[in-house]
């Protein structure tokens, strides 16, 4: 077993086999990669919303890579053990026109950024949050000869699956379709609610550690992943929205549009930063499916709320 390290110093936007790995490594290695923010670095710590503004969307989600893992061949399982994620002591969140599940209701762009101190996130005097930090986009080279893919998008190969439970000692199994694998990692996220509502999450450069191994011969569903973090503590106490329509969208939005109103209403926050808590914390999910109505639920655990 070897170790390696990857900076973000090179990185790319699209999935292609034409791109030339920077690293090959054995099954068993393990590799220390830094990432950039879901932004490609455009936004910093000392950022205004006018960077946001100028954001150049060709730079969005910058991948670190590829690595070729040798021995790997189409129809293997690569499997990927996230040793350590490390922040880099704060993240961004923000929404902009057009965007996100209540594009509608923020048509304008707004821009926060929060440091992280003792792995704890200062939302707004009365509110702390644990960070959780994940990384938003990991994947295998699909192959595709015709046209590459950007790595905003998700697939069969991974990618931009925003998992926010792919945390440390979490183990990912995803598909090998060329050789090597050519696996690329970035979209570093401090904290993020199911859903991602405002379509940001705390977007945060992060360096990562993980471990590389190869399965054969399985019958493995991919991509997958194995966590002991899916489940909430059973002490954890939350408060949560319902919201019912004939369509999962418009339930998902009653059901957001209502937890804005209740953390305005209680918590002292702009009906701006309360979208984007909705975000970062609150886990919108789909309560229930049927050919009358749909119902749509959002979770928010209270252990941040300092009041």
């Amino acid at each position: 077993m070897a170790e390696y390290y990857l900076s973000d110093e090179k990185t790319h936007v699209i999935w292609s086999k034409q791109i030339k790995p920077l690293l090959t490594i054995n099954p068993g290695d393990i590799v220390k990669f830094e990432i950039q923010d879901g932004s490609g670095g455009q936004i910093k710590r000392n950022s205004t919303v006018e960077d946001l503004k100028r954001e150049n969307y060709e730079k969005v989600n910058s991948l670190t890579g590829p690595v070729y893992v040798e021995n790997a061949e189409p129809g293997d399982v690569l499997k990927v053990k996230i040793l350590r994620i490390k922040d880099k002591g704060w993240g961004w969140t923000g929404f902009l026109p057009g965007y996100g599940l209540l594009a509608e209701d923020f048509p304008y762009y707004y821009l926060k950024i929060l440091n992280v101190e003792k792995k704890l996130i200062k939302f707004s005097k009365n509110i702390k949050i644990p960070t959780r930090p994940f990384c938003g986009v990991m994947g295998t080279c699909p192959n595709r000869s015709v046209k590459a893919i950007d790595t905003i998008s998700a697939g069969e190969f991974g990618g931009n699956m925003d998992v926010k439970y792919l945390t440390e000692k979490t183990t990912l199994y995803l598909p090998v379709f060329v050789k090597g694998a050519l696996f690329s990692v970035g979209d570093g996220h401090l904290l993020q609610g199911d859903g991602e509502v405002c379509w940001t999450a705390l977007e945060a450069p992060l360096s990562v550690k993980l471990k590389f191994d190869l399965e054969k011969n399985t019958k493995r569903p991919v991509p997958s992943f194995e966590t002991k973090r899916i489940r909430n503590s059973k002490n954890e106490d939350n408060f949560a929205t319902i919201g019912y329509g004939s369509s999962i969208e418009q339930a998902s939005k009653i059901a957001v549009r209502s937890m804005i109103k209740y953390l305005e209403s209680n918590y002292s926050l702009t009906r701006e930063d309360a979208y984007l808590l909705c975000s970062l914390v609150v886990d919108l999910k789909i309560a229930s499916v049927n050919p009358y109505s749909y119902t749509a639920t959002a979770f928010l655990p209270r252990n941040i709320l300092l009041r």
